[in-house]
C-alpha cells in the first residue's frame, strides 16, 4: 500500500526530541496502520521488526498527543486522514472517500474526525465520570445494605458454613433462613438471642451427629434444615427435655458451644 510521507517531520521539534528508536516506532506505526489511521497493536511483533526494545506509554507521550489509545488493542495516528486525503466530506461521491467514512464510522471515530479529538476525549472523561458515580452509588448502596445486615448474620452464616465446607448449596435459601432464625431467637430469648441461638446450633448438630438415631441422622446441617418448623420445634424440645426445665428459662450461657461462634 501506498501513501504519503510527510517530510516536513523531521523539522518539527517533538519529532527531533524522539530517540532514533522512537522515530523507527513512529514510522512503524504509520506504515503499518490501516487506511485511516488505526494500528492493531502487535507490541512482539513491532519489537521484533523494528528491532529494539521501546517504552510504549513513554513512546506515546513524546509523541505531542498524535497518537490515540482507543483501546489496549487499537491506536489511532489522529492526523492521518487529513494528511492523506484531505478533508473528508460525507457529500463526496468519491468510492475511496466514501470507504475511509465508513472505516472511521466503524471505528466511532467520524465525530471525532470532524468535531475534534477533544470530543472524543470529552466522551471519555463523560464515561469516567458516569463510572465514579455509580462506582460511588454502588458503595452507598453496600453501605446503606450493611446498616441492614443483623449483627448475628455473619456469625451463623460462618458456624453453619464451618461444617460444610463453606459452601451452601442454596445461597439465597440459606440466607433466608439465617434472618428467619434470628427472628424466633429474638422472639423466644430476648434478653440474649445470641446465646440462644448458640444453644439451639450446637444441640441440633449434636442431634444430627447421633449416627444412632435414625430420625435426626439423615438431616444437614444447614440453616434452612434447623429453621423448618418441624425440625426447630423438636430441637427445643429436646433441648427442654436434657435441661429438665422450661425452655424459656435456662441460662443458656451454660451452654454456649465452644467454638461454634
Amino acid at each position: 500500500m501506498k501513501r504519503f510521507t510527510d517530510t516536513n517531520i523531521w523539522k518539527k521539534v517533538w519529532f527531533q526530541e524522539l530517540s532514533p528508536e522512537y522515530k523507527t516506532a513512529w514510522f512503524y506505526i504509520k506504515d503499518n496502520c490501516d487506511s485511516v489511521g488505526i494500528w492493531d497493536v502487535n507490541i512482539p511483533l513491532a519489537t521484533f521488526q523494528i528491532g529494539s526494545k521501546i517504552d510504549w506509554k513513554d513512546f506515546i507521550d513524546n509523541c505531542n498527543g498524535n497518537i490515540y489509545v482507543l483501546s489496549d488493542s487499537k491506536w489511532w495516528l489522529i492526523d492521518f486522514c487529513r494528511f492523506q486525503y484531505g478533508q473528508l466530506s460525507e457529500s463526496s461521491n468519491s468510492k475511496p472517500i466514501i470507504s475511509y467514512i465508513l472505516l472511521l464510522k466503524k471505528h466511532r471515530l467520524w465525530k471525532a474526525y470532524t468535531e475534534g479529538i477533544n470530543t472524543l476525549k470529552e466522551k471519555e472523561k463523560d464515561k469516567e465520570q458516569e463510572k465514579e458515580q455509580e462506582k460511588d452509588a454502588g458503595k452507598k448502596k453496600k453501605s446503606n445494605s450493611e446498616k441492614d445486615v443483623h449483627p448475628l448474620y455473619e456469625p451463623i452464616k460462618e458456624a453453619f458454613l464451618s461444617k460444610n465446607n463453606d459452601v451452601f448449596s442454596n445461597w439465597a435459601k440459606e440466607g433466608t433462613a439465617i434472618k428467619q432464625l434470628i427472628k424466633k431467637a429474638e422472639a423466644r430469648f430476648p434478653e440474649d438471642p445470641e446465646a440462644f441461638i448458640k444453644t439451639v446450633m450446637e444441640k441440633y448438630y449434636k442431634l444430627i451427629s447421633n449416627n444412632n438415631d435414625k430420625y435426626w441422622s439423615g438431616h444437614p446441617f444447614t440453616p434452612s434444615s434447623l429453621n423448618s418448623s418441624g425440625i426447630f420445634d423438636r430441637v427445643l424440645k429436646q433441648l427442654e427435655i436434657t435441661e429438665s426445665t422450661n425452655l424459656d428459662n435456662c441460662d443458656f450461657t451454660k451452654t454456649v458451644p465452644e467454638g461454634m461462634f
